[in-house]
């Protein structure tokens, strides 16, 4: 988790780097991790519900 946590913050690093650089959008890109184990088709109305410390770190940057 320490680990996947240190990718968070990266994340979060390359957000600000690229405010302080002038961009007005940042474009980060999600995983499949994030959704965990699904029997269907992900599409925009499944609900994320990782279940490894990966997909947790995805979806916490994203939302962050």
């Amino acid at each position: 988790m320490y680990i996947q946590n240190m990718n968070v913050k990266y994340a979060l690093d390359a957000v600000n780097a690229a405010a302080v650089m002038g961009c007005s959008a940042f474009i980060g890109a999600g995983s499949q991790a994030e959704y965990g184990k699904q029997m269907d088709i992900i599409n925009e109305e499944t609900q994320p519900l990782p279940d490894t410390a990966y997909g947790i770190a995805k979806l916490c940057a994203g939302q962050m």
